[in-house]
């Protein structure tokens, strides 16, 4: 499938001249046993400082599993601030990144279990991850829905069953205040 496919950005929505985000991955290397994988949800912060009542539909949605006490693994889609200081126009997919986790992951993240998965789907995730592209924008699309897109996608190529997928992807629409996590 052409990179350049009609309803597609190009490159992911890499924008040029945009260095990826550091990724600790090698220092860090994903265990090779179980580990549970989440759909974290959280408040997007450009709207928490607005004047307009959030929706659940501007909570950012990223699929995260802990690689180490300190590392997460997170595959996500992004704004990216361009050289200019703007805001790039669509979002943006730099693929499976591992990283310390953010002060927003940490403090007002909900996370939403998905299942416990063995390295080699987690693999397979990472997989189609870094093969996920980024829709033009419409008004519509947004991380949700490339989180989702890949969500189903893993379900399809076995990584996750179709029950796990939908109940974690019915928790997360319902916003924050409905999780059934506790810290």
């Amino acid at each position: 499938m052409s990179d350049l496919a009609p309803g597609y950005v190009p490159n992911y929505g890499r924008p040029e001249g945009v260095l990826p985000p550091p990724d600790m991955s090698l220092d860090y290397p994903d265990p090779d046993s179980p580990l549970p994988i989440y759909l974290h949800v959280r408040p997007e912060l450009a709207r928490r400082f607005s004047h307009q009542e959030p929706t659940t539909r501007d909570l950012h949605w990223s699929v995260d599993w802990w690689v180490s006490q300190d590392m997460i693994k997170t595959v996500q889609s992004t704004w990216e601030i361009l050289p200019d200081g703007t805001k790039s126009e669509h979002l943006t997919n730099w693929g499976p990144i591992t990283r310390s986790p953010t002060r927003v992951i940490r403090m007002y993240a909900k996370p939403v279990l998905i299942a416990s998965v063995p390295l080699d789907k987690r693999n397979v995730l990472c997989e189609i991850a870094r093969a996920q592209r980024v829709r033009q924008p419409d008004g519509e699309y947004n991380c949700q829905s490339f989180t989702e897109e890949m969500l189903r996608e893993a379900v399809r190529r076995g990584v996750f069953g179709e029950d796990d997928v939908e109940r974690a992807l019915e928790e997360a629409k319902q916003g924050m205040e409905k999780m059934t996590y506790t810290p």
